[in-house]
């Protein structure tokens, strides 16, 4: 997420440094403002911002590897469109589903993450959206689903928000898992 910066030039630099290095895994959050960390990475006894553990579905949600129930994570998360979808592992059913297949599972999941992710522009207000990991794997069909849905959900005032894909795609968590180790923020 890119908070607020001096002007239009740095925020666009600040984004496309997202773009490219895709710092966090799926569920974590990291706030920028200005080129730097709003918070370190780890916050509250050692937690990162779960946007994964929102609960989305707080009546007969499914159960979520926390513990809870109706976590984002247990609609979005790449193992659950897998497991849902009937494919043996997502570069299957990536090309399935880029080559124009039906997979509601897939459907099911950017319905959610548009949900999600119009809960928490209204909280936090962010300058854009990156999605990367896996997921990045089912291309623009699936970011367009994610939009579609983001709009739907989302305040009026908040559906110019862009949503992008992370350029690294599935690389993203590897990536910024391996530079927070370089960076000494974990222990390789």
């Amino acid at each position: 997420l890119v908070l607020g910066a001096a002007n239009e030039n740095a925020r666009a630099n600040e984004a496309q440094k997202l773009l490219n290095w895709g710092y966090t895994a799926f569920a974590a959050v990291r706030l920028f403002e200005g080129g730097q960390p709003v918070a370190t990475p780890a916050g509250w006894e050692g937690k990162a911002g779960e946007v994964g553990h929102f609960c989305g579905e707080p009546v007969n949600g499914r159960p979520c590897t926390c513990g809870l129930t109706g976590c984002l994570e247990s609609y979005t998360a790449t193992r659950i469109i897998v497991a849902q979808s009937g494919y043996p592992t997502i570069q299957t059913l990536a090309a399935a589903y880029t080559a124009g297949h039906p997979v509601p599972a897939v459907d099911e999941a950017a319905l959610w993450l548009g949900r999600g992710l119009a809960t928490m522009a209204h909280i936090l207000g962010p300058e854009a959206l990156v999605i990367g990991g896996s997921v990045g794997l089912l291309g623009e069909r699936y970011l367009t689903q994610v939009r579609d849905s983001y709009r739907d959900h989302a305040m009026f005032s908040y559906r110019r928000i862009p949503i992008l894909a992370a350029q690294l795609a599935a690389d993203t968590g590897l990536l910024g898992a391996g530079l927070w180790v370089r960076q000494g923020v974990l222990a390789p």
